[in-house]
């Protein structure tokens, strides 16, 4: 889109972390005229994606464009000059690469799929299948392809230097719906035990295969959503043993969770006395409960302080949201 990269402050900047380009959120920052910029993605649209027409028909791709299909759903592409800057970006541990081999995809279709063009983007997934119920949510992020493009983009934390100093060592470090593995690569390159957990299908065994790629399988252990703590259902919760963890990650994903607080009590339960709970949750707007299934759902009214209970004590740190569990009662 020509007529964003002539402006001084780039998109991406001023928007909230982890929730992604939309119209919300760029309409928020005040960091473009949105409606230049809905003429130039529309023209985009028209020009990149003319085979959404035929995936959605033509009534849902006007809807996309016009806006109609509800709060948060006009969705853009990210720029390609971000995109290209992928390829040398720190603690992404050569994720394009890897996406290559593991797809098989040529160039110009996995820079599609990163740019998050037309049906790539994870809301238009999202709005596609339309998920009515929390059962349906949590498949929908099971089974979604473009979640593994999107969240391809996003570093390993830029606190994990000091997590150890953080939580100690007594114990690995569990990352709670660990997406595409730049987290745990990045433990398990500077020696820590870790453990991946995540129901999403295609990002585990993406992350595996860099695991495995990067000879690191000594350091890194993926739990399965469903095991015989589970009786072989798929229970993002139950799944976890408890007490094992000196520190677990759950960045960007209780947002993603109808009743996060059930999921927070488990973290809880599985954290040992005087280990750290890392989050970042960036809810969504009123909502909660089981019918709220939007990708970013509410808290349901229900505190981060309310759901992590009197066991945990939060720490003002610069590393992010931190949480503390009691080592006494």
């Amino acid at each position: 889109m020509p007529g964003l990269y002539r402006r001084p402050t780039p998109i991406c900047a001023p928007l909230t972390p982890g929730v992604g380009l939309s119209w919300y959120n760029l309409r928020r920052s005040g960091a473009v005229n949105m409606s230049e910029l809905r003429l130039e993605v529309q023209a985009q649209y028209s020009t990149l994606t003319p085979s959404l027409t035929t995936v959605m028909g033509r009534a849902p791709r006007r809807m996309i464009l016009s806006g109609t299909l509800g709060p948060r759903r006009n969705i853009i592409p990210l720029p390609q000059e971000y995109v290209a800057r992928l390829e040398g970006k720190k603690n992404l541990f050569n994720v394009v690469e890897h996406l290559r081999g593991f797809t098989g995809l040529g160039e110009s279709e996995l820079r599609e799929r990163l740019m998050r063009v037309g049906r790539f983007h994870f809301e238009g997934e999202h709005n596609f299948w339309a998920p009515k119920s929390s059962t349906e949510l949590r498949w929908f992020y099971s089974c979604s392809v473009d979640y593994l493009f999107a969240n391809a983009i996003h570093p390993a934390h830029r606190g994990l230097a000091r997590l150890r100093e953080l939580a100690g060592t007594d114990g690995p470090v569990l990352d709670y719906s660990g997406g595409v593995g730049n987290n745990v690569l990045y433990l398990a390159l500077q020696g820590v035990d870790v453990e991946y957990f995540g129901i999403g299908l295609i990002e585990a065994a993406f992350a595996e295969y860099r695991v495995r790629r990067m000879g690191l399988e000594n350091k890194v252990t993926f739990i399965k959503p469903w095991n015989a703590r589970t009786n072989w259902t798929l229970d993002a919760v139950n799944a976890l043993p408890s007490t094992r963890y000196s520190a677990i990650l759950a960045m960007d994903v209780l947002e993603h969770i109808p009743h996060y607080e059930r999921t927070v009590k488990g973290l809880v339960a599985s954290l040992k006395p005087g280990g750290v709970i890392v989050e970042n949750t960036p809810f969504g707007a009123g909502g909660g409960g089981d019918r709220d299934t939007r990708v970013h759902v509410g808290n349901g009214g229900i505190s981060m302080q309310q759901a992590m209970g009197p066991d945990m004590v939060s720490e003002k740190t610069d590393f992010g949201n931190v949480w503390r569990k009691k080592t006494s009662a």
